[in-house]
């Protein structure tokens, strides 16, 4: 039976003959002319160095843009909630003092037009965080202040009581939790009502104020010269009350979700 021959020999035939045959010197001279015109056709199709440069220029402007959006997005989280960054130190960063305060309370009973109520009131939910310094010496604001016994805590979070206070604490963090069922203004001085400590010029707590030990408060890192029982509980706000010996104010980050 015959074969014929395949394309690619056809092809060879045709293009390219054999250095036996009439044509070897066609052979050695290399691929037909239309060939090599193909090849630098494609050569003409690469970028030129000016397409390089432009390569090269764009990619500079992209890594600048994108050096450029990080920036800001650092400089946007040095600060929440639009108020002035307090100072670097953290509360961490500050001895804890052993003075341990407790929670006299008010047993359910309405404080300042605080009420207790058997669930926790969500129709209006934010957050303000307490600093409290005595000489120089971080004192723990106490977990489970407005939250009547019995309380049920897990792993130090008071998860239940008697009945919750619009104004109380889950930790010992400092994040005073103001839940209500209407949006209104609460201050600081009825945090203290709640808590059933003392709140003014010379009393904070259990600490007395004199010339020995005078009274230093900041909100939002800024001194604040009024009287402390009347600043207003806002959202993400930083209250820090010094007594005796003063340092910076210390920052806080809230928690996600808060």
């Amino acid at each position: 039976m015959e074969i014929s021959n395949p394309p690619f020999r056809a092809f060879r035939d045709r293009s390219h003959p054999s250095p036996g045959g009439a044509n070897g010197d066609a052979w050695r001279r290399g691929p037909p002319a239309d060939t090599r015109y193909d090849r630098d056709d494609l050569r003409r199709t690469c970028p030129t160095p000016f397409d390089r440069r432009s390569l090269l220029a764009l990619l500079a402007l992209l890594a600048l843009l994108g050096a450029v959006l990080m920036l800001t997005a650092a400089c946007s989280n040095s600060s929440s909630g639009g108020t002035s960054a307090p100072s670097a130190t953290a509360a961490a960063e500050l001895s804890t003092s052993s003075q341990t305060l407790t929670i006299p309370g008010t047993d359910g009973q309405t404080a300042e037009g605080v009420q207790c109520q058997v669930t926790e009131q969500l129709a209006y939910h934010i957050h303000a965080h307490l600093t409290l310094i005595v000489d120089g010496q971080n004192v723990l604001i106490p977990a489970g202040i407005g939250i009547v016994p019995p309380r049920e805590v897990q792993q130090g979070f008071v998860v239940g009581g008697q009945c919750f206070y619009w104004l109380h604490t889950h930790d010992v963090s400092g994040v005073i939790h103001i839940e209500s069922p209407t949006a209104q203004l609460y201050t600081l001085g009825q945090f203290f009502a709640v808590w059933g400590q003392p709140l003014s010029t010379t009393q904070v707590a259990t600490f007395p104020v004199d010339a020995s030990h005078p009274l230093h408060v900041f909100v939002n890192g800024q001194p604040y010269a009024g009287p402390p029982d009347q600043i207003q509980l806002d959202n993400h706000e930083l209250i820090t009350i010094e007594v005796g010996q003063q340092v910076p104010p210390p920052g806080f980050n809230f928690p996600p979700g808060l």
